[in-house]
Parts: structure tokens; sequence; C-alpha cells
């Protein structure tokens, strides 16, 4: 390489240059004409040794100057210029470009992705140090790691063949080079340090906080305030009668979470805004109640004839007239009845059918809708079906059963008390519902039509 040939050919010149400049420095100080003193072998023995104390010195720095993967003028080589500054964290198209650059040098071994990572910054360092430009430090210092001023000119001319820095004059000496490449004699080097990067340096002591209102409220303090860096600050929010807050704006962002404590900011480092918006209040709208099916039709121990038409009737609420139901016929123990299908049904409050496949005994109707994803039931007293009064009459007892069932959108369980088949008239059983886990209880519906009693647990007479 022409740089290493040129260092090797003035090598021994320089040594004898530096050889002189030592004895020079460490001769003794002129005398006085009583006497002049000479070195002696010691002193000259360790003179010398200083001298190859700094010969070695100068044969690593060569070295380091030496260890070019490739001749870094060589036409392979991208001209690039750079028109900003590049340090740790930047991105774009400009930081592709460098890191293509430093790849041909063998300085980057990475994927040239456009973000100035930790890889990038050790890349520059490796170039920096090679061409000569700085040696140490750090960004924030000296520059190390950071393609500034210097760095861009070298970048720029070890591509391009020139030197777009200014501040250099035409001549064989390029940014960072010793030597003369024409002429082999030292080229005084003049090391710019770039200044940091502008996004770490904080040169503001003080703050300013804006805050504001609308009408229905107040904020305090308002207005804008000039607040000392690093301190805190406590902005309270305060409705007036007849208003509450709609909105908190914390720097242009919806900020929830504002109690009577106020907003706070914190290790204040930048200017901030915070806005208050209040709203007139409204007539609270109480929320829809639960849907319902109550079923009028057949009611408790009613007798129907299995050979006769029926009609079963219902009505609705929160269910939407276009909604289809499914109506079911159930044993007492929610079993199913043999002779009768399921099918659905029109919400238009009634459905006419005959039961004569049906044998004779106690059930009743249960009607279902699906709302909102969710089943939502109506079930009709339990009744009497015989084959016809004359041969079949309505069973009497002086003795009473209890069929309970659950209704709604919800499920739970029901438990009497005393727990018995059948209960003598005039006695008293406890009955005590036991929601599911997210099922409430709404209340007891006794025989058909709307609730008529919320008591938990409650008591009934058998009659």
């Amino acid at each position: 390489m022409k740089f290493f040939k040129a260092v090797s050919r003035f090598l021994p010149i320089l040594l004898l240059v530096i050889i002189i400049i030592g004895a020079i420095a460490l001769s003794p100080p002129p005398v006085r004409a009583q006497g002049v003193r000479m070195m002696t072998s010691s002193e000259l023995a360790q003179a010398l040794q200083t001298l190859e104390s700094q010969l070695a010195r100068l044969k690593k720095q060569l070295a380091e100057k030496a260890r070019i993967p490739g001749d870094l003028t060589a036409p392979n080589l991208a001209c690039l210029s750079l028109n900003r500054n590049l340090y740790f964290g930047m991105s774009g198209s400009d930081v592709v470009a460098l890191q293509t650059f430093l790849n041909e040098t063998n300085d980057f071994n990475s994927e040239a992705g456009g973000y100035f990572n930790i890889q990038t910054q050790t890349a520059v360092q490796s170039f920096q140090r090679r061409e000569g430009i700085v040696t140490g430090g750090s960004p924030f210092t000296n520059g190390y790691g950071v393609a500034g001023p210097l760095t861009r000119a070298r970048i720029h001319a070890l591509g391009c063949g020139t030197d777009d820095d200014s501040n250099n004059t035409a001549s064989a000496c390029r940014p960072g080079d010793l030597f003369n490449s024409a002429t082999g004699q030292p080229c005084s080097v003049t090391i710019r340090v770039p200044p940091p990067p502008t996004q770490t340096t904080t040169t503001s002591t003080t703050y300013t906080l804006t805050a504001s209102a609308t009408a229905g409220g107040t904020i305090s303090p308002v207005g804008v305030a000039t607040v000392p860096v690093g301190v805190n600050r406590t902005y309270i929010i305060t409705p007036s009668t007849g208003y509450r807050l709609s909105q908190v704006l914390v720097d242009d962002v919806v900020t929830g979470g504002i109690s009577s404590a106020g907003y706070i900011f914190t290790n204040i480092r930048s200017n901030h805004t915070i806005a208050a918006s209040f709203v007139a209040n409204t007539t609270t709208v109480p929320p829809p109640s639960t849907p319902t099916i109550t079923i009028t039709s057949p009611t408790f121990n009613v007798v129907w004839v299995s050979d006769q038409g029926h009609t079963v009737t219902w009505s609705t609420a929160g269910v939407g007239s276009g909604t289809t139901l499914t109506m079911e016929l159930l044993t007492p123990s929610n079993g199913s009845v043999s002779g009768f299908n399921a099918f659905t049904t029109a919400n238009d409050g009634s459905e006419s059918f005959s039961l004569a496949s049906v044998a004779p005994g106690f059930y009743y109707f249960r009607l279902k809708a699906i709302i909102n994803g969710q089943p939502i039931y109506g079930g009709s007293g339990v009744f009497q079906l015989v084959a016809s009064l004359a041969t079949n009459p309505p069973l009497t007892s002086t003795t009473y059963a209890i069929y309970a069932t659950t209704a709604g959108s919800g499920s739970g369980t029901i438990t009497k008390s005393p727990n018995q088949t059948n209960y003598a008239a005039g006695a008293s059983v406890t009955l005590t519902a036991t929601p599911s886990s997210g099922s409430t209880f709404s209340g007891w519906i006794f025989g058909s039509g709307s609730i008529s009693s919320t008591a938990n647990p409650t008591t009934v007479t058998m009659n």
C-alpha cells in the first residue's frame, strides 16, 4: 500500500529526529564557565532506553495506522456525502449509507438496517482510530463514535477522491493523514471535536405549565406558570354545581383516573399543558329492564282435556315482536313429554294446538327466546291434562305438592324445607333460591303472572 510504503521509507529519518530531540531534551542546562558536565554512561543508557520506549509507542501507532483490511482508496468504496452528524439513536437513509460504507471498510459486520445502534457506534470508533481522527473518549466529550464533520469529510475523501471539508487546503495531505503522500513530510493534524448531540443537551432550567378549563368548572392554578426543572406541581379540578367532568387532556392526550386529589406533574423536565372540560348533568336514564316472558294461560292447577283445542297465551317485556320463541311442554321436573315436540312460534302473544297425543298427567309450558346471545325463559303454571272430564275427572287430594322451577335469563337452584313430595293442607313450606355464579335473584312468581314476592327465603302455605 502507498501509505505503508511511505511510512517505511521515512522511518529511519524519523527515528534519527527523535534521537536528536531526545538528546537535546536530556542535555543539562548551560552552566557557567567554571566547567562542563558530560553525561555519564548510565545517564546515556537511560536516555537511550527512553528513546527506545518512545520508538516502540510510535511503531505501535504506525501499526494501528497500517491495520487496514484492504486499500481504503480502492475504487470499490462508495462516494458518500453525509449532510448531517450521525450518532447513536438516529435513523434514516443516510444511516443506511454510512453502515454500507463501514461494511466495505470491514469496520461494520452487520446488516445495514438504517438504525444507528451500538454496533454502528463501535464501527465508527474503529474507523476514527484507524484514520487518526480520534482514538479515544466518548460521543459526548470529543465525538468518539459520532460521524461528525471530520469523520464525514474523511468518508467523502476516501470514497470520492476529493475532500469536501472547506477547512483543508489543496495538498496531498488528506484529513487524518500523518504524512504527505506526495512528499513524505509530516502533515499537520487538527482534531475538531463535534458538539454532543442536541437531544441530550439540557440548557433550560425552567419550564412552563399551561392550565385551562371550559365553562362548568375550574382548574387551580389556572393560566401559565413557570416552574424550576425537576419539581412537582399539582392541579385541582372541580366541577361547578350542575356540571360534571367530561375529560382531561394532558399534553393533548386524554387522561383518565382524575380524582379529587387532582393531577400531579412529577419531576418536570419539559413544557406541559393540561385542559379540563365539563358538561352539564342530565337526567339519569335508568338501565333497560331485564327481558321477561310471562305465560298467562294455562294457569296453575287448571284442567285441560287432551282431545280439545287449547291456546297458550303470553306477554313479553324487552323482547321484540319479531323475536322467534321456542315452545316446550315439560313435566314438573323439567322432563321431556312423549307425544309433544318443541316448536318455534312468532312472538304474537298466543298459540293454539291439540294435545291429543299426550298422555294424561301434570305438565307446564315453557317459552324460550334468545336475547343478546342469552336464553330468556318464561313458564306457565302446572296444569292437569285429562283424557276427558267424564271418564277422568281432575285428581283431588287433601295433600299438595310444590313444583318449583327457575325462569328468566339466569340460573340457580330452589330448595324446600321441609323437603317432601307432598304436604298436608295448611302446612308451611320455606322456599330458598340460590342463584348460580353470574346470576341474581329477582323474586317469586306463584302460578303465573308477575313477581308476587321478593323475600328470599319465603314461606308458603299449602292449600
